[in-house]
């Protein structure tokens, strides 16, 4: 299940309709109060951990024997089960646990532990964070801003929520309209921080947390569960009041690029650039870098899209930003045998998004480090066409 949305621990609620899923409950508004009584909102017990290596014999079958001992009053046998556990305690580590009892009476039984559902075992030094501290934190900087969906998954593991925060559909240089979501996501079981974050795509389910990390604009604000997590939530919830800054500034270099004049040539160079960059972030050395077919193709197909792409005049910076985004969403830079919905999961979740994620920031910078840019992208274009020759 790509959803990772898991019955009968996981719920997911949305004001949207029941999701591409079809499994989240539909509501007008959603509430902390709500949250709480679906059991979204739970709390998190930390238990002792231990270990019992009892053997050859089954664990149920030594606490059953046990049990008998007690209830028949024999203390010898009693002892001897006890032994046979071999009980030891682990000061170094703890169970978090997810405690459920009186609010999924669905979720009360021997089947799921009476409602305390592990989530995690992990070290001392973790520090909890609730669902509901993280709806807090959003609470405090936004109040009154509405929740548009919120869940669990991974049996109560991850907890997710978007929030449309004002102001949340953006029109581009051209008219374009843009989607942005607050979102806010936490994990109990070791696997994700607490983060805090504004993107294009709103949290459904696993698939879309993974397309929202990927499709994030400026701001990322990360707290993880270790010592002094609470005093990083409570400076986060300040800082979450520069979103709506960051999303202007957003716009604003979208609108700058706009300005920037720009030919089919440059747009495939300053590609071309781009590429060597991420190569040497990866520890390429840039000296012997050189484009493959497969770049190659790419670049051309950015010069087709800077012209013909959609909304694009083949004129600017902000054709050549838009070329790569439909390159990497819909064309070859997605997959060139791939199907549509193929090429557009490759551009949430494979490196077609690791690809766009920095190109924006990669073409404000000043006309002159764009023209070094421009000339070391003609370079590595004439070196790959002496190649071929």
């Amino acid at each position: 299940m790509s959803h990772e949305i898991i019955s009968p621990y996981d719920l997911t609620v949305s004001t949207k309709g029941s999701e591409w899923h079809g499994l989240a409950k539909q509501v007008e508004t959603i509430t902390p109060e709500l949250l709480r009584e679906m059991g979204i909102f739970f709390p998190i017990e930390q238990g002792t951990v231990l270990n019992s290596l009892h053997g050859a014999e089954s664990f149920d079958s030594v606490m059953a024997r046990l049990q008998t001992a007690i209830m028949e009053g024999n203390s010898r046998l009693a002892i001897d089960a006890l032994k046979t556990l071999n009980v030891a305690k682990i000061g170094t580590h703890k169970n978090i646990i997810a405690d459920m009892r009186g609010l999924r009476p669905d979720l009360e039984t021997e089947e799921h532990a009476m409602g305390l559902i592990p989530l995690h075992v992990t070290k001392k030094t973790y520090e909890v964070i609730t669902n509901e501290r993280v709806y807090e934190v959003i609470s405090k900087a936004f109040e009154g801003c509405p929740i548009t969906s919120a869940g669990t998954l991974q049996a109560l593991q991850v907890f997710f929520m978007s929030l449309d925060i004002g102001d949340n559909q953006r029109k581009g240089p051209r008219g374009e309209m843009f989607m942005q979501n607050l979102n806010a996501l936490t994990s109990h079981n070791g696997t994700i921080g607490t983060r805090f974050f504004d993107s294009s795509v709103r949290m459904v389910c696993m698939n879309t947390v993974r397309a929202s990390l990927s499709n994030r604009g400026l701001l990322d604000f990360v707290v993880y569960h270790t010592k002094g997590a609470e005093a990083a939530l409570s400076k986060v919830s300040n800082d979450l009041e520069a979103v709506m800054n960051a999303r202007n500034e957003y716009f604003a270099g979208l609108e700058k690029l706009d300005t920037v004049s720009c030919d089919v040539a440059t747009a495939r160079n300053l590609f071309l650039a781009y590429t060597a960059k991420m190569a040497e972030e990866k520890g390429a050395d840039i000296s012997k870098y050189e484009i493959s077919t497969q770049v190659y193709n790419r670049a051309e197909e950015i010069g087709e899209m800077f012209v013909r792409g959609k909304g694009n005049r083949g004129a600017n910076l902000y054709d050549a930003y838009n070329g790569l985004t439909e390159c990497f969403t819909h064309g070859v830079g997605a997959g060139k045998t791939a199907t549509a919905q193929d090429k557009f999961t490759a551009s949430l979740f494979g490196t077609a998004a690791e690809i766009k994620e920095g190109y924006l920031a990669f073409l404000l910078q000043d006309a002159d480090v764009l023209a070094g840019l421009n000339e070391q992208g003609a370079r590595l274009l004439a070196a790959y066409a002496q190649r071929k020759a």
